[in-house]
C-alpha cells in the first residue's frame, strides 16, 4: 500500500510539470514581491496544490483562465490535519 502525503503529491506534480517545461514555484508566503513577480509572469492559469491560504485577489486576477487549488479532500467539509481520513471515516455502507 502506498501512502501519499500532501508533500509527495505536490512534489510529484512539480516534477511532472518540470519534465514538460512548466515552471513551478513554491514561495513560503505570497507577499508583495511575489505577487508582483507573478503578475510579471502573466500566467494563463494558476494551479496550486494543498495551499493552506486563500490566494490574494491580485494573484487570482493575473490568470485569465482561472486559478485552481487541488486538494486531496472535499473542501470545506473535510479540512484540517487529516482531511482524507475524515472523509473516508464518513463513508457509510
Amino acid at each position: 500500500m502506498t501512502i501519499r502525503t500532501r508533500e509527495s503529491v505536490a512534489a510529484r506534480a512539480a516534477e511532472l510539470a518540470r519534465r514538460h517545461g512548466v515552471a513551478t514555484y513554491t514561495p513560503q508566503r505570497l507577499d508583495a514581491p511575489w505577487i508582483e513577480r507573478i503578475a510579471l509572469m502573466r500566467p494563463a492559469v494558476i494551479y496550486s496544490f494543498y495551499y493552506r491560504n486563500l490566494l490574494p485577489d491580485d494573484v487570482l486576477r493575473t490568470a485569465p483562465l482561472g486559478a485552481y487549488n487541488l486538494h486531496g479532500s472535499l473542501l470545506p467539509a473535510y479540512r484540517g490535519r487529516a482531511p482524507v481520513q475524515l472523509d473516508v471515516g464518513q463513508w457509510r455502507a
